[in-house]
């Protein structure tokens, strides 16, 4: 490995260390010396991040572990503090632009999200841990969870915060109304709330959409199957987006007398129950863009291999998973649609001038191995267009 690319990791590696040992050092002072708690442990933090962060040793965030820090101590760095910020400024040491990404669960297509906003960011000259700082956080399918990362980001301020999903959007929005903010993966932002239309907001909020065409989706069932009766829909209802989905697509079957069965799965554990449940009454089962069923979707892959009934997903991604079809947004040219969006924020636009958009670019992925044993017939005409083939 070349010695520049030696050099670099080593910077980043002890920055990212400097800066946990900073952030655990809150603990150690006592925060109400200068006002409200809550205030004074994001000053403090500041202080010692940015004071990390520019090379300078961390001549005090140990030398007190477990012991008082002296009144004499506290005098000095109150006094310190604001002229020593001052020359930094000064001697003209920037800190880095920084993106916080954030989602709800981990699964493929927030992947591909999210490599392509750092793909995107790359190809613009930011790079991690060199022209800016990325942070990645999860929430484990846990609302708390998103909860207080929202509010952890809100009281960081980074430059801006890209929440991956509806739910990280939704916990992002409702934390801040002045970070900047660029959403991806939201299926249906205004539903949600997250937005009130597709205009520039005026707000701090913009991004891009996987909003599903449901009347294409359609259109691909009834290909799939002739003389369609019945769709079985799986979804998690506390997801806005995925039950947004349903009312649209119960419409749109409505119109054409097809039967919509719709079987709730809150939890992953619940996803082969809520297939086993309606297998027997329906023709086929459709899957929306929900991150609980895209989180666990082998599960619901193998029970319909066992009950012989097809799926369909609205996202791509799940086809290596064990979808027979998808008819749906390329997740990682999302990815790279949000990532310009991030770019233009990063470099000074505010988010409320620009318009939130809905993807731009939706893809047909067929598995054959998996219509094979959910046993599908795939038309031949509908395999050639596809844009991409997976199985044998």
């Amino acid at each position: 490995m070349a010695q520049a690319e030696l050099e670099r990791r080593r910077k980043i590696f002890l920055r990212h260390s400097m800066e946990r040992t900073a952030k655990r050092s809150m603990g150690l002072f006592p925060f109400n010396l200068v006002g409200n708690g809550k205030r004074a442990r994001a000053f403090w933090q500041k202080f010692f991040c940015d004071f990390h962060r520019n090379g300078q040793p961390a001549f005090f965030t140990k030398a007190y572990a477990g012991n008082a820090v002296p009144k004499s101590l506290w005098r000095f760095l109150l006094f310190f503090c604001s002229p020593f910020q001052a020359l930094l400024a000064d001697s003209g040491v920037a800190e880095l632009p920084s993106v916080a990404i954030t989602t709800f669960v981990e699964h493929r297509a927030v992947d591909s999200v999210r490599r392509g906003i750092e793909d995107l960011l790359f190809e613009h000259g930011y790079e991690d841990g060199k022209t800016v700082t990325i942070r990645y956080l999860c929430a484990q399918g846990s609302s708390a969870t998103a909860a207080q990362i929202a509010k952890m980001l809100a009281a960081d301020r980074p430059t801006v915060i890209v929440p991956i999903s509806t739910a990280s959007a939704q916990a992002i929005a409702a934390a801040t109304r002045t970070v900047p903010i660029v959403f991806a993966s939201v299926t249906d932002p205004i539903g949600s709330r997250i937005i009130g239309g597709w205009l520039a907001s005026g707000t701090n909020i913009t991004g891009v959409s996987d909003a599903i065409f449901v009347d294409e989706q359609v259109r691909l069932l009834e290909r799939l199957i002739p003389n369609l009766r019945a769709v079985g829909f799986i979804y998690n209802p506390g997801e806005t987006n995925s039950v947004s989905v349903l009312r649209a697509m119960a419409a749109q079957l409505g119109q054409r007398n097809i039967e919509l069965v719709a079987a709730p799965a809150q939890v992953p554990a619940d996803i082969p129950l809520a297939v086993r449940s309606i297998c027997s009454k329906v023709d086929i089962i459709f899957t929306p863009t929900d991150n609980t069923i895209g989180s666990a979707y082998e599960s619901l892959a193998m029970a319909a291999d066992e009950c012989h009934i097809a799926t369909v997903s609205a996202d791509p991604e799940l086809v290596r998973r064990g979808a027979a079809a998808s008819l749906g947004v390329s997740y990682y040219d999302l990815g790279r649609q949000a990532g310009a969006m991030v770019v233009r924020t990063i470099e000074g636009r505010s988010p409320g001038d620009i318009p939130p958009a809905v993807s731009n670019c939706t893809k047909l992925f067929i598995n054959r191995k998996a219509a094979r044993l959910q046993g599908l017939a795939l038309p031949d005409d509908l395999v050639r267009s596809a844009d991409g083939v997976f199985g044998k």
